[in-house]
């Protein structure tokens, strides 16, 4: 499922294939799933601090600083975080093999048990007050030819 991760809700834009949208929940705000019937997204708020969202958001800067250093290390004022410049160090070591390549040489140091996964069935039911809401699938929108 196509997914768009943003800091900035107002930043969301619907696109061909997108169907999910994260974004931060707010303090003091629902934190509510819901509908952006425009952007035909669904919208899923998860905390920020010490969460999903920090996290992605600092991997995301160290890739940024890392491409536009043309994929070797960034300079220390770029990346000053010594954690952040081994990420950025373990990439430049290995840029000039291919993408598929660098995902297995790094899943020796990678830390599988952040995730707790589970497979299970799950029966969803959505109501909005009393009534049963039945427009659950989000599919792409056609295009008229």
């Amino acid at each position: 499922m196509g997914t768009t991760v943003k800091i900035n809700p107002k930043d969301l834009e619907g696109a061909r294939g997108l169907r999910l949208a994260i974004i931060p929940a707010r303090q003091g705000k629902k934190d509510i799933i819901s509908k952006d019937e425009n952007k035909n997204l669904i919208i899923v708020p998860v905390p920020y601090d010490n969460s999903f969202m920090e996290i992605f958001l600092q991997g995301w800067g160290i890739v940024k600083q890392f491409v536009a250093a043309d994929a070797k290390l960034p300079k220390e004022v770029n990346l000053f975080s010594p954690s952040d410049r081994y990420v950025a160090k373990q990439l430049e070591g290995r840029r000039d093999f291919s993408v598929l390549e660098v995902v297995e040489a790094l899943k020796p140091i990678s830390q599988p048990h952040l995730l707790v996964t589970s497979v299970e069935n799950a029966d969803v039911e959505l109501r909005h007050g009393e009534k049963i809401l039945t427009d659950l699938v989000v599919a792409p929108i056609p295009r008229k030819i």
